[in-house]
This record gives C-alpha cells, structure tokens and sequence, in this order.
C-alpha cells in the first residue's frame, strides 16, 4: 500500500457534527465479491464530461485528470464510470494529486431525479459545478472533496460530504491531504443513508444521513471524479468496487 493522508470529517448525524464511527457499518461487512475492477489498461468504460478532452490514460494503470485554466465552480474535468452499480458497496482507488490549485471530488450513487440513467437518461451537462448540485440539478448524489484548496493553491481547511440536488452539507471537518506528488489509498463505503471513509485500511469519518431533506437518499447509481480549480490534477488507479454482506 502506498503512502497515505488521515482525511478527518466532521459529520452531520441527528441534527448535529459528529466522527463517531456507526456501529452499524464495518469494512468486515465487505463480502470480498467483486462487482467491478478497472486497472485502466484504457478508458473505454468511463464518460467524460466538461474539459473532455483533459481527461487521459498517460500509461497503463492511471486515469488522469488534469483540471488546468478553469477555476472554481466553473468548467472541471469529469469521468464517471459507465456502470450503475447498486448500494451497499465498498468503493475503493488510489489517488495520486499533482497540482493543488483547486480539489479532488468523488460522487457516488448518481442516479437521475426520476430514476434516470445519470448520463445519457439525462440533458447533456457542461461541466459546470451547478449542472451536478445546484436545486435545479438533474441528478440526486452524495459527493466528498479531498485535497480541498482554493485557485491560489491555499488549503480551505476542511473536507466536506454534501448531498445533491442542493449541496446540502452532510459533514465537515479537517482535510490535511495538503502535500502533493504522494500515493495515497482511499476506499469509501455507502450503505443507505450511511457513508464512511478510510484511508490507508484506518477508520477516518462518516456521516449518518438525518433524512431531512423531501427527496429520496442516493442510493444506486453512477460514481464519478471531479478535479476543478485553475490547476488541479490528479491520477486515479486500481479503482474497485465490492458488495457489502
């Protein structure tokens, strides 16, 4: 395993932030069936979107993401796998960060707000932040930002989990995956209105979905990457995803 950042988020479980683990969800809950691998021998199997063209296969094994001359909430670079994978899964990847002005995003369960394929059973997207969380956004999803710094390179000093449409904030905590050019292994688990996040095999934070919100939770869908910011790159490899028991 390569070297690795502790990410920390404060959650938002029950009305108020919390990092307590749910007893209720555990990596041993990871059945070891595999549902999907991608060692990115090619891209075939992912749809890009916004800076289309910034998203490539530099060598076997790397998708790579390379977010240069936008700038927040603008255009970004955007792959998302082709599949629709269900719930109750364990998301796992490397990632390797190049450049920092701007973060990395990982959405996952994005279906369409009528149950839509989140790619081609809806309108055709930009790029633009807005076209994925804004209230008129097409798509529900819950998304993470790691490596969250702003178009001048400076660290936000937090890590949030939000959910679509609305951006509604989840959790919030401390993100100190601050240095660049370092492997580190991130693997997520989504179970219902439950997500978690490890790194590097630890228990880091997770959030507790209070249901609040008129509209069903993400739960089945699509799972894709961001990188936006005036120069964000990063590598994506060993991407895998494993049902839960």
């Amino acid at each position: 395993m390569r070297n690795g950042f502790i990410i920390t988020i404060l959650v938002l479980l029950s009305g108020s932030f919390s990092c307590q683990k749910n007893n209720d969800v555990s990596r041993n809950d990871i059945s070891g069936k595999i549902i999907y691998q991608d060692n990115f021998l090619n891209l075939d199997n992912w749809h890009f979107e916004g800076l289309v063209e910034r998203v490539t296969n530099p060598e076997p094994g790397i998708m790579r993401l390379d977010c240069s001359g936008s700038q927040q909430g603008k255009i970004g670079c955007m792959s998302f796998c082709k599949l629709d994978f269900p719930d109750n899964i364990s998301i796992e990847y490397d990632m390797y960060v190049e450049a920092k002005n701007g973060l990395v995003i990982t959405f996952l369960g994005m279906k369409g707000i009528n149950g839509e394929d989140a790619i081609i059973g809806v309108p055709n997207r930009t790029g633009v932040f807005a076209d994925y969380i804004s209230k008129n956004a097409t798509t529900r999803s819950y998304h993470v930002s790691v490596s969250r710094y702003n178009d001048k390179a400076e660290h936000t000093g937090v890590s949030n989990w939000r959910r679509n449409p609305g951006i509604h904030l989840m959790g919030q905590g401390p993100d100190p995956c601050k240095e660049i050019n370092k492997w580190y292994h991130v693997n997520i688990i989504k179970k219902g209105h439950v997500c978690e996040l490890y790194v590097d095999g630890e228990f880091v934070s997770g959030f507790t979905d209070p249901q609040r919100i008129e509209d069903e939770i993400p739960t089945s869908g699509k799972i894709g990457f961001r990188t936006i910011g005036s120069h964000a790159v990063a590598r994506i490899s060993n991407f895998k995803v494993s049902s839960l028991n």
